[in-house]
């Protein structure tokens, strides 16, 4: 009862959040729309709500509000990079705590949650430090977010079938964009990502896929079937 009343002001405070975060980040002209972002958290908490109440449960209301607000913070950074074309670290950061906390909370790995999160802070300092390698030797591909993103699969949920499978639906969905019509490509690209990839100096050269969004995608539906198997 007290996870659903706290659904709304949940997704509005992660919201709100989410663009001072990315105000601050980017500057005060900048920055996604409120509205939308909210209904992004919302979609994902209550998106998590519904996949645990399905399912045998969690073992206690603060574990299924934790968990909600992680679904809240998925596809809330997966919507922002999706419109803007940039996660700052004011979300990412949290979200890979959120991440590290919640494999603890459901059991996919062998650590306590502090223990977790520092394995988060690990992957972080890292992801950093290959994007400057990668700007050390001029061939950028994936931005520290990126790379956050890929982790986090194997982060939340460890050895079990459900990191493969998050990979399998990331495919799926790469597949799509990097060769399907031009629409559908154009639509999951998002209408900030052209100028972010020039001023990124990203390499390569032909389509590019949002692939921060399409691997939180992906998680969010296997955290969904993890959720409602138990």
């Amino acid at each position: 009862m007290m996870t659903g009343l706290l659904m709304i002001p949940t997704a509005l405070l992660l919201a709100l959040w989410g663009r001072v975060a990315f105000r601050l980040a980017a500057g005060p002209e900048r920055g996604p729309d409120l509205s939308t972002a909210g209904l992004s958290a919302l979609t994902g908490y209550g998106g998590v709500l519904i996949a645990i109440r399905s399912g045998p449960g969690v073992g206690s209301v603060e574990t299924e509000l934790a968990l909600c607000v992680f679904g809240a913070l998925l596809l809330l950074v997966a919507w922002i990079d999706q419109r803007t074309a940039w996660a700052p670290d004011g979300i990412t950061l949290p979200l890979m705590f959120g991440g590290a906390a919640s494999a603890g909370l459901i059991g996919s790995v062998g650590i306590g949650p502090i223990s977790a999160i520092g394995v988060a802070f690990g992957i972080f300092i890292a992801a950093q430090v290959f994007w400057a390698a990668q700007a050390i030797s001029g061939f950028r591909l994936l931005p520290p977010a990126d790379l956050m993103a890929l982790s986090l699969p194997i982060l939340l949920f460890g050895l079990s079938p459900y990191a493969p499978l998050t990979y399998l639906l990331l495919s799926a969905l790469l597949l799509i964009a990097l060769r399907g019509p031009e629409p559908v490509y154009r639509l999951i690209r998002g209408p900030a990502a052209e100028a972010a990839v020039r001023d990124a100096g990203l390499s390569g050269a032909g389509r590019s896929a949002p692939l921060l969004p399409m691997a939180l995608g992906s998680l969010f539906v296997a955290l969904l079937l993890r959720l409602t198997q138990g």
